[in-house]
């Protein structure tokens, strides 16, 4: 007897649940609930076929809420580890927060937002979620535009190998990092205009209806990212098609992350160039670095600074805002003061930031 795609990714679904719960009970003492947040916890995340099976594509995102009085673990390398041998996936990222702390939180970001209307729980108190101060998405700080922005620079230097054509594999990592940017470009439309939601797809049916009335032409962009991120694809890519999927990606998401930026600020950015300017000579930007080091926090801001201005100077070479002569010589003076050596070429440079952002 044939069983249908659901059915299966189902089956494989719950049993990674209750993997994950078991182990997560019995290794971590004074757990009040889990809640499986992202896109999986949404029932929006995407399943790839191998070996006659069907696994995750992306990565497991668990809340653990623990009673007050309980101490985060210390073994929670090894907890994750136990989970990724018993489970077919590359990641999944383990997060804990007290019970009062999270029902106290009043914060208005895209995270608390998703927490309460895209997550599931998975142990415990199953109506947790239900008392979490709640708010409209209207309220969501546009500080999250600017979070978006910073995260999604990444795919632009770590998404692909422009050099050669890309297998399959390589491929569906490239297009789906793409979409991630796309849908971020979505997000930042929709959080200008009050309209947010916790759900891909009801994101971009709203989306494509203000494409339709106010005639934008991204609606095909925001259609094709959707799909890629529900349903990846394993064609084949060549250089080209790289080439000029990255270019247009680029175009939409400079459009809507200057846009938030300009909101968010309340000052005209006409370029990522001249965004990267104000932020390389921001204050704000400066005193974290300062406040970190008196304050021996662990966040390597000035680490993450320098990368954020590298990878908008290759986001401004991609978009031909300026020469890539100027983009390895700006971003070498910038990985000097990190201690970094001279890099000669752009396929380098992109390399050392990708990596050096995933450690």
């Amino acid at each position: 007897m044939l069983i249908n795609k659901d059915k299966l990714i189902n089956n494989e679904f719950e049993r990674h649940v209750n993997l994950m719960v078991k182990t997560l009970v019995s290794n971590i003492q004074g757990i009040d609930s889990i809640i499986l947040y992202g896109s999986y916890g949404r029932g929006e995340g995407a399943w790839i076929k191998s070996n006659g099976s069907y696994n995750p594509y992306n990565d497991y995102d668990v809340l653990i809420v623990l009673i007050d009085k309980a101490k985060k673990p210390k073994n929670i390398s090894s907890i994750k580890e136990d989970l990724l041998k018993k489970i077919n996936i590359k990641w999944i990222d383990l997060s804990f927060i007290h019970l009062t702390s999270l029902l106290k939180n009043k914060s208005k970001s895209i995270f608390q937002y998703d927490l309460i209307h895209g997550s599931k729980v998975i142990f415990g108190n199953f109506n947790l979620l239900k008392k979490i101060p709640k708010f409209n998405s209207s309220e969501i700080n546009l500080n999250e535009g600017k979070l978006l922005f910073y995260t999604r620079l990444w795919p632009f230097v770590g998404g692909a190998k422009l050099a050669n054509d890309l297998h399959p594999s390589e491929a569906r990592f490239f297009r789906y990092q793409m979409a991630k940017v796309i849908l971020a470009s979505l997000d930042m439309m929709l959080l200008m205009r009050g309209l947010y939601e916790s759900s891909y797809v009801k994101r971009c049916d709203i989306a494509t209806l203000i494409c339709e009335h106010e005639n934008l032409l991204d609606k095909g962009l925001f259609l094709w990212a959707i799909e890629q991120k529900l349903n990846p694809s394993n064609d084949i890519m060549d250089k080209n098609q790289v080439i000029k999927l990255q270019s247009k990606v680029a175009q939409l998401f400079s459009q809507y992350g200057l846009k938030i930026l300009s909101k968010r600020y309340n000052k005209k950015f006409t370029s990522v160039e001249d965004f990267e300017r104000f932020y390389a000579n921001s204050i704000v930007e400066k005193f974290k670095i300062f406040a970190g080091f008196v304050l021996r926090k662990k966040i390597n801001y000035k680490k993450i600074r320098i990368f954020n201005m590298i990878q908008m100077l290759v986001l401004s070479n991609i978009l031909g805002e300026i020469h890539l002569d100027h983009t390895l010589y700006e971003s070498n003076k910038l990985l000097r003061i990190l201690g970094f050596s001279t890099i000669s070429d752009l396929n380098t440079l992109r390399e050392l930031i990708a990596s050096e952002r995933l450690i």
